[in-house]
């Protein structure tokens, strides 16, 4: 029986029967994973605690016919303080939306690992907004899968002698006060908001999520980068809409 080594966070649940579960891991190595577990269910069952969406693990496995069977499992963290608050556990559900519609089996995604694993800490944190840390998750994941925006220049003249900056949906990046004519829909950004879009497509990944903003530029921040989102992968993810409701 041949044996796989691996860490990875489970991104979905599904229950089968009356004790056994079907997991989605996400795997840096592999890439998105599915794992039937045997019992997972039971209060006696070692799998249980590795068994929950968002539990980050390091497995052994071994491959069936169709799916992965856990020889054994360790548990490394439960990202506990997401999982009690309905908004945090709110803002990793919809970073999970888009992760499983963006990676597939048998590829490597070390680095979008990393990148979601610390958005998940972050928005543990109480002194973080996860508002600004999951518009970071989304712009630099955007960024991993080659859909960066264009920003340091602007994306129709490629001038970069830019007085006042427009972002263009329609061109994929900035826009100059010259050619935002011909793109009515264009918004005008701030410096500031200009700033952070820079920072977080190049800044390393132990740095990203050290900068803030004041709420103004966070909620216009937000805006722009999950309307460029849903246009990049062509669907409005709308779960953080709940949020308003709470």
């Amino acid at each position: 029986m041949s044996l796989v080594k691996t860490r990875g966070i489970v991104i979905k649940s599904c229950d089968t029967g009356d004790c056994d579960k079907i997991l989605t891991l996400f795997t840096g190595e592999y890439g998105k994973l599915t794992i039937y577990v045997k019992g997972a269910k039971k209060a006696s069952s070692k799998q249980m605690a590795s068994s929950q969406v968002l539990c980050y693990s390091e497995f052994i496995l071994y491959k069936g016919k169709d799916m992965y069977y856990i020889n054994s499992c360790e548990l490394i963290d439960a990202f506990y303080n997401v999982r009690k608050d309905i908004i945090k556990l709110t803002y990793a559900a919809h970073m999970i939306d888009i992760l499983l519609d963006v990676i597939q089996e048998n590829q490597e995604y070390k680095e979008i690992l990393r990148l979601f694993l610390n958005s998940v800490h972050y928005i543990s944190c109480d002194n973080k907004n996860p508002k600004i840390i999951t518009s970071i998750f989304e712009l630099r994941l955007l960024s991993y899968i080659g859909l960066s925006p264009v920003i340091d220049s602007c994306s129709l003249c490629h001038t970069k002698e830019i007085g006042e900056f427009y972002f263009s949906f329609k061109n994929s990046g900035i826009i100059c006060e010259v050619c935002v004519a011909s793109d009515k829909s264009a918004v005008m950004i701030p410096i500031g908001v200009v700033k952070a879009i820079i920072f977080v497509l190049y800044a390393d990944l132990k740095q990203l999520f050290s900068f803030s903003m004041s709420d103004e530029n966070t909620n216009l921040f937000e805006k722009i980068i999950r309307r460029y989102l849903n246009a990049k992968l062509e669907k409005n993810y709308k779960k953080l809409d709940l949020i308003k409701e709470l």
